[in-house]
This record gives C-alpha cells, structure tokens and sequence, in this order.
C-alpha cells in the first residue's frame, strides 16, 4: 500500500450546478436576496478534483509520471483504493495517460466501493453534472449520500441540494434540513446561507429567526452576498434582532460593494438622510 502521500492539485476543475428549486414563499422578494418563492438558481461551486501522490512538485510529477503510472497501476490493480483513485484521477485529466473518462469512471468507481471519501465525492458530481456519462441523479445522490455519511461537507451540501430540489426524488426539506446544518457547521458558506433561509422560511425546520440571523452571520462574515442583503432585510424588519436601520445599510452596502446589483434597497428616500446622519 502507498503511505504518506500528499494532496497535489491538478488543473481540472468543474463547477457543479445545483438547481435549488425549492418551494413558495410569501415574503417580500424585491428587498431579500433570496427566498425559496419558485427560487429556480444555479448554484454553483468548483469541484478540485485533488490527486492523492507522494510527489513534491509539479516539475517532480512531470518528470517522474511514467514511472509513477507504473506504479500506481500496480498497486490499483492490487487492490489498493488509493491507488485506484489516483489512477481515476489520472484518467480523468489526461495526466500520464490518455484521457479516457470510461476508465476514470471505472477506477473511481472500484475506490468508491472500498469506502474511498473522494472518489464517492467525485463519481456523486460526475453524474449529476453528466460529465461524460448520462446524467443519473439517482447515482449522484447515491455516491453524494456515501461521501456524506462520512462527513464530507461539499457532498453533505450537493446532497441537501439535491433533496431541497427534488432531483431524482421527491422534495424532502427535512433531510435537506439535516444535510445543509452538517455541511453548514463545517464550514460550506453556501450551506451556511440555505440553513438559514430554511429557517427563515420554516422549511424542514421550525420557523426560527434567530437561528435565520446567527447562519446568515456566520455566511454573511465571510462574505456572502445573499446573507448580507438577508440580514440587511433582517434588521430592516426587527426579524430575530432588534429593528436597527443603520445595520440594515451596513449589510445592504457590503453586498453592493461586491458587485451585487440584484440589491434593492428598501429605504427608498430615506437612504441619502441615513447615509448623511451616519
């Protein structure tokens, strides 16, 4: 078995779109970032498919590759799930070897079944986004739900994704719900904003603005712009928090900062007077 391998990025990346199309809703839209009224979006993340090999440098690995295809084929041939994910990976991106996404599938698909955490991850986006295979849903969710259960969080995310949306399967916000806190509390910011927007809603969990308030914080820190201009509709509104106009500007003009021109700011005249008196 190889040990004491090391993470080297390679070039290929994907970017994974997650339709949430997730339920009604009544709210005001015109002055929220995002509510789940007929919300129909493209969420995307990137997907760096990460090649596990025990090379030090890019000039290492482009000098050694032959010897290291050898290598790596022996030992997936063996049995070893490293080594067959490494060999996926190679597969995939045409490194030391021709492109051939049929064997990537296949060598992916032999380290998913020995438990291996990111080839379930990647076989999950290769099928949802029908990169070379038919797009299978149900596969993706199968693949997402085994990388999920072993606490990988942008699997946990693209699963809730998947159960919020009804891809494949019938719309279910509870276990959506379940996998967007778990990929939330490690950290996803994309999970952190739908937790919130959950609990903003009242769907798969109990009407809770507070909660709505701390995940749109926690996203909204980090920059998200959907959670700044919901906290900005927040404070306008005293939901979870007390009514505070000038929080509500600050969280309005940070998403604006970063380009998001969908704001709407809802103090209509008001806006210049409050800019003025801070």
């Amino acid at each position: 078995m190889l040990q004491n391998y090391k993470f080297v990025k390679i070039v290929t990346k994907s970017s994974l779109l997650i339709f949430l199309l997730i339920g009604l809703s009544t709210l005001a839209s015109a002055q929220i970032a995002m509510t789940t009224e007929a919300l129909e979006t493209q969420q995307a993340f990137d997907l760096d498919y990460s090649i596990k090999q025990e090379y030090q440098s890019s000039d290492e690995v482009e000098q050694n590759f032959p010897e290291g295809v050898h290598k790596y084929l022996k030992s997936a041939n063996d049995g070893d799930a490293v080594s067959q994910y490494i060999v996926g990976a190679m597969y995939l991106n045409g490194e030391g070897v021709a492109e051939n996404y049929d064997q990537a599938i296949a060598w992916f698909t032999k380290a998913a079944n020995q438990n291996d955490i990111d080839a379930q991850y990647i076989l999950g986006a290769l099928y949802f986004e029908g990169v070379n295979v038919d797009r299978d849903y149900t596969k993706a969710r199968k693949w997402f739900l085994k990388a999920a259960n072993q606490g990988e969080p942008n699997a946990q995310y693209a699963l809730a994704s998947i159960y919020s949306s009804g891809l494949g399967i019938d719309s279910d916000y509870l276990e959506a719900s379940k996998w967007f806190r778990k990929s939330a509390e490690q950290g996803n910011i994309n999970a952190q904003f739908f937790i919130g927007l959950l609990y903003l809603e009242g769907k798969g969990v109990k009407k809770n603005y507070s909660e709505a308030i701390k995940w749109f914080t926690t996203a909204a820190e980090q920059g998200d712009s959907k959670s700044q201009v919901n906290l900005g509709w927040m404070y306008l509104n005293g939901l979870g928090v007390n009514f505070d106009h000038i929080k509500s500007l600050s969280w309005y003009r940070k998403a604006k900062e970063q380009g998001d021109n969908s704001v709407l700011h809802p103090l209509g005249n008001r806006r210049e007077e409050l800019i003025k008196n801070e």
